[in-house]
């Protein structure tokens, strides 16, 4: 079946429109729900480019809770590695220790909990076995949905 431009057109921004909520939505959700627990302070891992744009930074700046991202290179890779060379590429044996470390050395330097910035993250740390204390924007994402319809949630 074939679309034409009107259907193409509107397939297009219902998935503009869905990116711009998870982008946008999803680390305030975030931040809230950490501010709402206590914590002061995060581990953002996500891709380069989510890094890059500075969502989250803006997002977290004077709330409160202070967002760390990987210090150097080598942790930023190793975030990179586990997203696309282990979950993207549905290996489930991935060696995670360079990820690990990335993890560690965020928790070493004082966040009390890792913000899975990428969807691929969740299921990583499940396939690996990764026991992390963490926070999935897409869960606060769905949970808050969920509460602007009214219903109350666990």
């Amino acid at each position: 079946m074939e679309l034409g431009a009107t259907q193409g057109a509107l397939i297009r921004n219902i998935v503009l429109f869905a990116v711009l909520i998870y982008e946008l939505i999803g680390p305030t959700l975030t931040r809230d729900a950490l501010k709402e627990r206590g914590v002061k302070c995060a581990g953002l891992l996500a891709t380069d480019g989510t890094v890059q744009t500075g969502i989250y930074q803006r997002t977290f700046e004077q709330s409160g809770v202070a967002l760390l991202t990987p210090d150097s290179a080598a942790d930023q890779a190793a975030v990179m590695d586990v997203i696309y060379n282990g979950v993207k590429a549905g290996d489930l044996t991935h060696d995670v220790t360079a990820f690990r470390a990335a993890c560690e050395h965020l928790l070493a330097r004082g966040a009390e909990v890792l913000i899975l910035g990428c969807t691929e993250l969740p299921p990583a740390f499940e396939l690996y076995h990764l026991d992390y204390p963490n926070v999935d924007p897409t869960l606060e994402l769905a949970l808050g949905a969920i509460r602007a319809a009214g219903c109350e949630t666990k």
